[in-house]
């Protein structure tokens, strides 16, 4: 999905606060989105590593 579509399928408080987070910290909203799909994703990839070490 490309990313200018994302606003539309968000609440738009959330998304007056992504706009106001990205503003303030001077990154384009697909590199604040980009960030959370990373983060995330290393969320992921750490819990499964620690369910395979136990």
């Amino acid at each position: 999905m490309e990313f200018k579509y994302l606003s539309y399928a968000m609440d738009p408080k959330l998304h007056q606060r992504m706009k106001e987070h990205c503003t303030k910290h001077r990154i384009t909203i697909r590199q604040f989105i980009t960030a959370l799909i990373a983060d995330a994703l290393r969320k992921a990839k750490n819990a499964t590593d620690n369910n395979t070490r136990q």
